[in-house]
């Protein structure tokens, strides 16, 4: 199995700084938004973890159920929203989103947020990520300040982007343990296309550059085709 390496960032971070009195109880996780081909929930029920997952696409929790049935796990899936999370307070050790949280406006990013500090226990720990201002490109259309639908699938989907400076009123109630921001290449789907594929591309795009200045980007394609997120865990004051 195949599991996303922030995830055993995370899980590394917890194991090294919490270490649980022999008897104790597992520990229990939230993923928000869980479902999908490989859920990292996976990796956390491999460890011992009691395990819990949202996401308000059953389409998406279904995939999830098939890789439970398929490698004999119990992740304890249900349709959830991270604005509104279906669980009480202080009921989890650990929360986190991966590659999700960035699909909402700044303002729902926020309530996102807060609702991940209400379900966690004094002292618990939180995984999630910014999309960074300094991907390239952001090419979709500016819905709002910082908020694109970038084009995924066919699909325009919103994508919220931040400065680094941006995203520190959303920390301001968690202690930031760790910040960590990671370039992932295109190199491998931008470097073979042809200009015609590139020009192709453009009206889907919904770019603000002109067509000429899309065309002159293609030379540039594979230096600049950089997404870079900026991770954080985050504890939850005592």
């Amino acid at each position: 199995m195949i599991y996303h390496s922030p995830m055993y960032l995370f899980l590394e971070f917890y194991q090294h700084f919490v270490h649980l009195p022999k008897g104790s109880l597992n520990p229990k996780v939230l993923d928000c938004a869980a479902g999908g081909r490989v859920p990292p929930l996976g990796l956390f029920f491999e460890n011992g973890f009691e395990t819990r997952g949202i996401d308000v696409s059953e389409e998406a929790l279904e995939r999830a159920r098939t890789f439970e049935t398929v490698n004999g796990m119990q992740f304890h899936l249900q349709k959830g929203d991270m604005r509104q999370i279906p669980f009480l307070d202080q009921t989890f050790d650990l929360v986190y989103e991966f590659y999700s949280m960035v699909h909402l406006s700044h303002a729902d990013i926020a309530v996102a947020l807060s609702e991940m500090h209400r379900v966690l226990k004094p002292g618990g720990f939180c995984f999630a990520g910014f999309m960074s201002a300094d991907s390239w490109p952001i090419e979709g259309e500016q819905v709002s300040p910082g908020e694109y639908a970038l084009v995924e699938d066919g699909h325009a989907v919103i994508h919220s982007v931040f400065t680094d400076e941006e995203m520190d009123p959303y920390l301001a109630s968690w202690k930031v343990l760790l910040t960590e921001k990671r370039l992932t290449g295109l190199q491998s789907a931008i470097a073979p296309m042809s200009r015609e594929e590139w020009m192709a591309n453009y009206p889907a795009m919904k770019t603000q550059m002109s067509k000429a200045e899309w065309a002159a980007q293609y030379a540039h394609r594979v230096q600049r085709s950089r997404y870079a997120h900026t991770f954080v865990i985050l504890q939850k004051e005592e």
